[in-house]
């Protein structure tokens, strides 16, 4: 079904893709896992006959889709196809959705949407929603309703887990692997679990090439390349876990927030104390209103009441917000260099090359001229979410807002910055408010966890 033949892809003299061969036949689920900004995205776009333009663009080789040259067919014929008989679920949440369209409106494209709806695990209420209105898990929902209704022969599924809560990614995993044998699945994912769970064989890319491909089960247990062994944890050292914080006077206080979406009250009474250095976990179910908290604090949203201060003192705190939309909080526009320039500007900081030099290399990405130089739309969900990071830490902020801050990251890269959101709080006193629904970054670096639940922050 998927043939994929020699394929190189060359941004000017940069290479993204080098020579990739692979297939995956009807009723197999290849797992595609690598590091960040390692091409697999740009992989699995160029299935879809849907290559990155420019006139510095180049590539060949030859990629088929049931027989069909998907990189030298008419458009008109692309397009068929692609409508017919395929289906994808992208990593960049913030652009899958029409912003003018409601969900239901969305769904009416590809069917009823009630019947949708409650097939996809989609409630009602959401279905008169736009999609700036949604969250993440949200999206990803209306997303896999969208590439699944119409039974597609292939389906390629970008991280198609990563913002869901437990209950909802449970439910993804069962729907992706019912009927997997009628049609050819490509599984792009940090997630060694889901690839575990679903995939008949992994393969593994680096630097845009294949460097291990072999039976899902064999290169789990016995992985022969360095890479895979990283990934898989092989050589790493184990122990992302801190001894608990010790009690420091002052920090965040927030205290009676109450917000109001259209006529549903989402967030009630909501209070809270992160100490100076203390990290705070906040979980609950797609749609609860976490990221409504979120950019609450961080000012991006108006008070509508309640109070956010900083001890001692009562002043505005100063708050930095890591996005769980990582290309959305980008200027497309913007170098990586220019937007850690105006960061350090912002903050009435020198943008010296050595300071954005220490910024990039504390996030995990490459102190080199071209990525300085590289546009934010031409980067990785991985690179962007660190670039955000990096942003963020280059404000010196009282108290840091971390909206699924790892759930595009590599098991390498998110270590890294699991290591660097830790030392800020040890080192500089940093307050961090966590969303998210990974337990084991929960663990890593909140010293409480509380879920969002009917609008309040329960503590356990």
């Amino acid at each position: 079904m998927i043939r994929v033949r020699d394929l190189s892809l060359h941004h000017g003299a940069r290479p993204i893709l080098r020579h990739v061969t692979l297939e995956v036949a009807q009723g197999e689920t290849l797992a595609l896992i690598g590091p960040s900004g390692s091409g697999k995205t740009t992989l699995a776009r160029m299935l879809l006959g849907l290559p990155p333009q420019g006139r510095a663009m180049r590539w060949r080789g030859r990629v088929t889709l049931d027989g069909l040259d998907m990189l030298e067919s008419p458009a008109r014929r692309l397009r068929r196809f692609r409508a017919a008989e395929t289906g994808m679920i992208v990593q960049a949440l913030s652009d899958a959705l029409n912003p003018h369209l409601s969900v239901a409106q969305h769904l009416c494209e590809a069917g009823d949407p009630q019947a949708l709806a409650e097939g996809f695990n989609i409630p009602p209420r959401l279905l008169p929603r736009l999609p700036r209105d949604l969250s993440g898990g949200e999206i990803q929902r209306v997303l896999t309703a969208l590439a699944m209704a119409k039974a597609p022969r292939v389906l390629i599924l970008d991280e198609p887990t990563a913002a869901l809560d437990p209950e909802n990614r449970a439910w993804a995993t069962a729907r992706f692997a019912a009927g997997a044998r009628d049609r050819a699945q490509l599984l792009i994912t940090h997630d060694l679990e889901l690839a575990r769970a679903l995939s008949d064989r992994i393969a593994v890319m680096r630097a845009g090439e294949l460097v291990e491909i072999g039976a899902a089960a064999q290169v789990l247990a016995r992985p022969g390349h360095a890479c895979t062994r990283r990934l898989l944890g092989f050589d790493r050292k184990p122990g992302l876990h801190l001894p608990p914080a010790e009690p420091r006077d002052g920090g965040l206080l927030v205290e009676g927030l109450r917000h109001r979406i259209g006529d549903r009250l989402l967030l009630r009474e909501v209070s809270a104390r992160i100490p100076v250095g203390h990290g705070l976990a906040v979980v609950g179910p797609s749609g609860c209103g976490k990221s409504t908290l979120a950019r609450l604090l961080a000012g991006y949203l108006p008070l509508q009441q309640g109070r956010i201060l900083w001890q001692p003192g009562g002043r505005a705190p100063r708050v930095a917000l890591v996005s769980q939309h990582p290309h959305r909080a980008l200027a497309r526009h913007f170098t990586v260099e220019q937007v850690l320039a105006e960061a350090l500007r912002l903050a009435r900081q020198p943008d010296d090359p050595a300071r954005i030099a220490a910024l990039l290399r504390d996030t995990g990405l490459p102190d080199a001229p071209g990525f300085r130089a590289r546009r934010t739309d031409t980067l990785s969900g991985g690179e962007a979410q660190r670039l955000v990071i990096a942003r963020a830490v280059a404000v010196h902020p009282d108290c840091l807002v971390a909206d699924e801050p790892t759930s595009a990251l590599d098991p390498v890269s998110r270590d890294q910055v699991l290591g660097l959101l830790n030392r800020l709080k040890r080192e500089r006193g940093v307050a961090l408010l966590l969303v998210t629904h990974d337990g084991q970054v929960a663990r890593a670096l909140a010293e409480r966890t509380a879920r969002l639940q009917d609008g309040r922050l329960v503590f356990g």
